[in-house]
């Protein structure tokens, strides 16, 4: 299916450029010109992922970089990558990636001297 693919294609490309702004699923649908459940479904069948998912991953796969610059706070870095809040943002981390954001930045921090 063709089609799909390059909606989805066009979705990914979106989300790259905008991952750190409001995103919703009928905006992206509507930029592919699809209806927003059919997009859903392509969507989901071309990556494994639900739309929310794949965005949050996305997103969460960013601030795992960021947090390793001390110089940021999380409250911070959870804006920089679209978060509205931090506490939201803490307790999406902790679903995909198993540990806090604290406690990753603690993990993934070389100090050099």
């Amino acid at each position: 299916h063709p089609p799909e693919n390059i909606a989805v294609l066009i979705a990914k490309k979106y989300i790259a450029r905008h991952y750190n702004e409001h995103i919703s699923l009928k905006d992206i649908a509507n930029q592919v010109f699809l209806n927003p459940v059919y997009f859903s479904i392509c969507f989901k069948r071309d990556t494994g992922l639900n739309f929310v998912d794949y965005i949050n991953e996305y997103r969460i796969e960013k601030s795992k970089e960021l947090l390793k610059n001390l110089q940021e706070s999380i409250a911070s870095i959870a804006e920089m990558v679209g978060f509205q809040n931090a506490r939201y943002f803490s307790k999406v981390f902790k679903k995909y990636v198993g540990i806090s954001p604290a406690e990753y930045r603690r993990k993934h921090v070389s100090i050099s001297l």
